[in-house]
């Protein structure tokens, strides 16, 4: 389980350190309008990927008695959605770029629909991988597709592409994917779309499926929606200050991820102790992510220009908002790959959708206000997801509630410790941000330590016996 995660942070830090630099590049090369119109048009291919993927790779990853007939019969059902995802986007590129008033996203949609068909190639391939916990092999992987994205787009865009290098960067990356895949797969098994098994396997991946599509549609509904009727440089903005958010799910919530659904499976399978393991990853990412997001709120203009440059200052007002909706969410975060390892899918779909629908109900009513008002708006539906993923996770998993409330007040006094020197520093001092986001740090760090060993946190090294299997 050690050598897991070690390959699933090496794999994810890689691509993230690739993605920084073309994000940091190309925010130079590409104007606010035409990385809101990527953006406009990634989110299209984001909702279709649900519909196409279905919660197949997870199904795969959490299925105990995986048969031949069950693999193919997955295929099929990857196939299908990838072909209907695919035509729709083809042959519906012109009118959804009517419907934006840009005929430049014409271009985008249609490259990015034939990246589509790229991706059934690999789903068996990568679903293998991971069920067998093979995070070595599937990092080497990542880090070669985000290689291939890196290039195409800096390259592209220095030639005067515009937005179409992204869109070219993506089909690289997808293909660069697959390649690896199929050459490091340990099953050399050859298997064909078949609808035999359909019986079997549709049930729990339409509910796996359902839970994505939904979770996605808002996700993705929002710039989408923003983008109608606030226009491309809003959709920009909002993606920028969401980018500062996923910095820190990138670098680690990710990896943490991909280990989690074939580690509870596991667990639940063979009776583990997979509740305690849930409170101590929980308790591990919130004394990392609150402090983290405490500080990218305080100094949240130098960190914008400095990534990004002076042209994206207008997202700095939405970042108390999405690191206060981020907190929150956190509380929670793997909420569901531990519902769907002990078969709670349903459970998983319905929360899914509750959330979703206050999420775009808030973002309708709201978008008459602005970009910070929708964005302030989005908070209800942080607050209703942690009430009902905290709802499932005592009723169905049967985690105390005392328990749970340990964690988080345990956080709290990480969080108050450390965020402490920022604050003083901020408070009784005349130093440039940089200078005081340095110093801050450094001391901030010194506490994180002293107090997560004073009150024995599952961070600290001394308590990561769950991590040495």
């Amino acid at each position: 389980m050690k050598a897991a995660f070690l390959w699933s942070f090496i794999g994810q830090y890689f691509v993230v350190t690739m993605r920084t630099i073309a994000v940091i590049v190309i925010a130079r090369l590409l104007t606010p309008n035409e990385i809101g119109l990527f953006a406009i048009a990634a989110s299209i291919l984001a909702l279709g990927q649900a519909f196409r993927n279905m919660g197949i790779a997870q199904y795969l990853v959490r299925e105990e008695d995986l048969t031949r007939e069950k693999i193919e019969a997955a295929l099929f059902i990857s196939w299908i959605g990838c072909l209907l995802l695919s035509a729709f986007l083809y042959f519906g590129s012109s009118l959804l770029a009517q419907f934006y008033e840009s005929l430049a996203l014409t271009e985008l949609i249609v490259v990015l629909s034939f990246t589509v068909l790229i991706i059934p190639f690999g789903v068996v391939a990568e679903s293998n991988i991971v069920r067998e916990m093979r995070f070595k092999r599937l990092a080497a992987i990542e880090a070669g597709s985000a290689v291939a994205n890196v290039i195409i787009a800096v390259v592209l865009a220095l030639n005067g592409f515009g937005a179409i290098s992204l869109a070219y960067a993506a089909m690289a990356s997808q293909i660069a994917s697959v390649i690896g895949l199929r050459l490091c797969s340990t099953n050399n098994s050859t298997y064909f779309p078949n609808t035999k098994g359909l019986k079997l396997v549709t049930p729990s991946i339409l509910r796996i499926g359902g839970a994505n599509i939904i979770t996605l549609i808002g996700q993705q509904g929002q710039p989408l929606f923003i983008g109608k009727v606030l226009g491309p440089q809003a959709v920009a903005y909002f993606d920028k200050g969401f980018a500062v958010i996923q910095l820190l799910n990138e670098v680690l919530f990710s990896a943490i991820q991909k280990v989690l659904l074939p580690l509870f499976s596991e667990q639940a399978k063979t009776g583990e102790a997979y509740k305690a393991s849930y409170l101590k990853i929980t308790s591990i990412c919130l004394a990392i992510a609150w402090p983290f997001l405490a500080y990218l709120q305080l100094f949240s203009e130098l960190i914008i220009t400095t990534l990004y440059g002076d042209q994206w200052l207008a997202a700095v007002p939405l970042i108390p908002y999405l690191c206060l909706g981020a907190a929150i969410f956190n509380i929670t975060r793997y909420h569901n790959e531990l519902l769907i390892s002990c078969g709670f899918e349903k459970q998983v779909l319905t929360t899914n959708i509750i959330v979703v629908c206050i999420s775009l109900l808030s973002v309708a009513v709201f978008s008459h206000l602005g970009l910070e008002a929708i964005v302030a708006s989005l908070l209800l539906a942080s607050f209703t997801r942690l009430f009902y993923a905290s709802f499932n996770i005592f009723k169905l998993i049967g985690i105390e509630y005392r328990d749970f409330i340990k964690v988080l007040l345990q956080n709290i006094v990480v969080l108050g410790v450390t965020i402490l020197p920022a604050l003083l520093i901020i408070k009784l001092t005349t130093f440039t941000a940089f200078y005081a986001l340095g110093l801050s740090a450094i001391l901030s760090l010194v506490c994180w330590v002293s107090i997560t060993e004073l009150i024995k946190h599952p961070i600290h090294i001394s308590q990561l016996a769950m991590f040495k299997k």
